[in-house]
């Protein structure tokens, strides 16, 4: 098992990004990915969770990953300041570290 954090923050003159997520990842016996969404409405609204499940199974698929079980366990979000894209961002960078050739557990 496997708990990590997403961040994506980022401040312009124009646009503000902000998304932060949790993530629990546990290997499966099975061949197929698994995403469960264990927030609340207020940890993390249904909108920005689904960019969330969207950037899971997108990278996990690219990089032809399977046997994982994706858990997101809480987000920290802003009203004006956080979108969908930015929760995609901040769980592409998560995976990426973790699943990057120079992490050699995973």
């Amino acid at each position: 098992m496997s708990e990590i954090e997403g961040r994506y923050i980022h401040q312009s003159f124009s646009i503000d990004h902000y998304a932060i997520v949790k993530l629990q990842i546990y290997r499966m016996d099975m061949e197929e990915v698994v995403f469960e969404n264990h927030c609340t409405f207020e940890q993390l609204p249904k909108k920005f969770a689904v960019g969330v499940e969207m950037a899971v199974q997108d990278y996990l698929s690219e990089h032809n990953i399977a046997d994982i079980q994706v858990c997101l366990l809480d987000g920290n979000w802003h009203e004006y300041d956080s979108s969908e894209r930015d929760f995609y961002i901040a769980i592409l960078l998560a995976l990426f570290e973790i699943f990057s050739p120079k992490n050699k557990t995973n």
